[in-house]
């Protein structure tokens, strides 16, 4: 835990020093969902990175994987819309 701890530190100092000088940059989305199928299913046609990965996997895996990330999405409440954020980081830097 620690270490996870200082290692999301130098990520949070890196991205100061790139901010400044304008080399990085983070955007944020959200994605909205009627229910946990409307959020699954696309997965099930290899949409995606995820998509792929979720396809490939072996259907007890598959179950297993579903199962959990159902757990997830409800976060023990009724099926049914969500709101999701995402947010991504970008660095650009030149190595001198």
């Amino acid at each position: 835990m620690e270490g996870e701890r200082r290692a999301e530190r130098a990520v949070e100092l890196l991205f100061v020093r790139l901010s400044v000088s304008g080399g990085c940059g983070r955007h944020s989305t959200r994605m909205d969902f009627e229910s946990f199928e409307d959020r699954w299913e696309p997965l099930l046609g290899g949409q995606g990175p995820v998509g792929v990965f979720v396809t490939g996997l072996h259907a007890e895996r598959r179950e297993k994987l579903q199962a959990a990330v159902r757990d997830a999405f409800l976060c023990g409440r009724i099926d049914g819309r969500r709101s999701l954020a995402a947010t991504a980081w970008a660095v650009r830097g030149i190595v001198c």
